[in-house]
């Protein structure tokens, strides 16, 4: 019993910790910073061609939406809530930034298992976990905990 209340304390934290950085804005977006949405879109352009959006879903953003809250929810699990650039690579029409989503946005929702099971293309949602941690490392550290948990899950595959 221990164990899974410890287990069940562990994955409130880390879905928190993303939670808070892929917040919906609830309406307007906000300015982003220029840099940051240059370098997201050479993200976008190096990993959108090699993902797999065969079976994709699609999915329409509510107010108070987070891009990890819908990848855990999309993925089936708290622990996928860090797959959350493969949905904002796949949704990169209407996603520039992931902390700037908006209700009424329509998201792409890649297919998870046959992005991972290929050995390509978990090659390539490896990297793209990676660059995503890196430009926040770069943007100030500004999410520590979700760029560790992108690094981690990055590392497990």
């Amino acid at each position: 019993m221990k164990s899974k209340i410890m287990l069940f304390s562990s994955a409130v934290l880390i879905l928190t910790a993303v939670l808070v950085s892929c917040a919906s804005t609830g309406g307007g977006g906000g300015g982003g910073d220029a840099d940051t949405d240059k370098q997201f879109s050479s993200i976008y352009e190096t990993h959108k061609q090699t993902l797999d959006l065969t079976n994709a879903t699609q999915y329409t953003v509510k107010k108070g939406d987070r891009l990890s809250k819908i990848a855990a929810t999309s993925y089936g699990s708290v622990e996928n809530a860090y797959y959350f650039p493969l949905i904002m690579v796949a949704s990169s029409d209407v996603v520039l930034d992931p902390d700037r989503i908006e209700p009424g946005m329509k998201l792409t929702i890649p297919e998870l298992q046959r992005n991972i099971d290929d050995p390509a293309e978990r090659t390539n949602v490896k990297s793209l976990l990676k660059d995503v941690a890196a430009l926040y490392k770069r943007d100030g550290n500004k999410y520590p905990e979700t760029q560790a948990g992108l690094i981690k899950l990055s590392d497990s595959l």
